[in-house]
């Protein structure tokens, strides 16, 4: 089911979600509930985007999540490396290196409510399929994406085959 709403990043159409180069992808695969209206959270990230060097937004974490419910064991925020970005609206957000987190804070592609630029989304999603040379939708394994737990993990080994290829040039933070 992933399959057609992925595809239609790239297509080539005028609208703005599908052209703009600031445009964001959101994904939400997992249960969240936000505390702020999703426009407000969107915001705050077109914010970071903006100002800073940023590769994800990920609405998930927050420095008071200090333990992994899938792992069962604790899981600091990188404090040391956490700097504080103001928002336009009343939400503040906090950036980090991603090199100085782990466990819940060390995943650059996260599908329970990250946030993208749209060109992120494509590099990945072309690795992805560079690696898994089938585009045959009913074969999951050869396609890399078709379930979310899949799209994840592949996501995350595509960045890190991006980041050898490039020498570390595509910045995580």
């Amino acid at each position: 089911a992933l399959r057609e709403p992925l595809s239609n990043l790239r297509a080539g159409t005028d609208t703005e979600s599908n052209v703009n180069s600031e445009s964001l992808v959101m994904f939400l695969t997992d249960d969240c509930i936000f505390l702020e209206p999703v426009e407000n959270v969107i915001e705050s990230a077109k914010s970071v985007f903006r100002n800073s060097r940023t590769f994800g937004f990920l609405t998930r974490l927050h420095p008071g999540i200090t333990h992994s419910q899938t792992k069962d064991e604790a899981s600091p925020p990188p404090r040391s490396h956490l700097a504080y970005h103001e928002t336009g609206n009343e939400l503040k957000a906090f950036v980090y290196p991603q090199r100085y987190g782990s466990k819940e804070f060390s995943y650059p592609f996260d599908l329970s409510g990250g946030i993208y630029p749209r060109k992120t989304c494509i590099d990945i999603l072309n690795e992805i399929e560079r690696v898994h040379s089938s585009n045959d939708i009913t074969n999951a394994k050869k396609v890399g994406y078709l379930h979310p737990n899949t799209l994840e993990i592949n996501g995350n080994n595509a960045i890190l085959r991006i980041q050898n290829e490039r020498k570390g040039n595509w910045h995580i933070e």
